[in-house]
């Protein structure tokens, strides 16, 4: 019995050393520098709004890429920013790769679901407040390129709803945007023939909310001025036909604990690019 014990076990110490030879064979693929040049819509597809509605690229903006082979989500860094032209630098194995999709910002949680046969990411329901802006990480904007030409004109996916606070307000801590359908949370998009970002009207409201919040990290009190929230736009060429009109309820948080709240009774069609 023993000398059948030893025989076994020569051969599986025989097989395993052969399965690592094998093993060393395959060759990983080589990962190279790869640079895109970059472009933004006319309106507010990113973080810094100028002049109410033109935008820039900042310092320290990434954007997810993914090549039609592995799918996986690589961050890639802006360089050579010159207001809304940008290059993004990066790594990836380019080995039978022939396009590219592009998705700003840059999270880890952004993925290509292969259930859904759609990217997948979210749009926050807790927002900073940020004066005449919106938070680095908010704006979802994308596109698609091939390997050749490696040019992204990115389209904006989102709407922006201006809100002001007077000047002689000065102890609003919060604001709050609520409608009866869904503003953030979950999305699911893909692309059109034309290489039109489109939002999944059916699939992007399973896990999403019906309202949104902006404030400072810190709680203290909102200067006074123009704030923005981000949110999933009600109908637009960016989005599946048979969107949904808003009507908007306006909440506002006092240092005093106090809440205020202002209802737009008129449906509006906020529409992706739309302020």
């Amino acid at each position: 019995m023993k000398k059948v014990i030893i025989s076994v076990l020569g051969v599986l110490t025989i097989f395993s050393i052969v399965s690592c030879d094998k093993n060393n064979d395959i060759s990983k693929p080589s990962l190279e520098k790869v640079v895109f040049s970059a472009g933004l819509d006319d309106i507010a597809t990113k973080t810094q709004l100028v002049d109410g509605k033109k935008v820039h690229w900042t310092d320290g903006d990434k954007v997810a890429v993914f090549d039609n082979v592995s799918l996986s989500n690589v961050p890639f860094d802006a360089t050579n920013i010159n207001g809304a032209t940008a290059d993004f630098e990066g790594t990836l194995a380019t080995e039978g790769v022939t396009s590219y999709v592009a998705v700003y910002p840059w999270t880890s949680s952004l993925r290509w679901s292969s259930g859904a046969g759609k990217y997948e990411t979210t749009i926050p329901h807790y927002q900073k407040a940020v004066k005449g802006g919106f938070d680095t990480e908010l704006n979802l904007a994308a596109a698609t390129t091939t390997s050749e030409a490696k040019h992204l004109s990115f389209k904006n996916m989102c709407a922006l709803v201006k809100v002001t606070i007077p000047s002689d307000i000065t102890d609003i801590t919060a604001l709050t945007l609520m409608s009866g359908e869904f503003l953030t949370g979950r999305v699911l998009f893909t692309f059109d023939a034309e290489g039109n970002p489109v939002m999944d009207k059916e699939n992007s409201t399973d896990s999403g909310f019906k309202e949104v919040t902006l404030a400072e990290e810190n709680g203290k009190p909102l200067a006074p001025g123009d704030y923005y929230f981000v949110i999933r736009p009600s109908s637009s060429s960016f989005l599946s036909e048979g969107g949904v009109k808003h009507s908007f309820t306006v909440g506002a948080a006092t240092v005093s604990g106090t809440v205020a709240s202002i209802k737009s009774n008129v449906q509006i069609d906020v529409k992706a690019n739309d302020v």
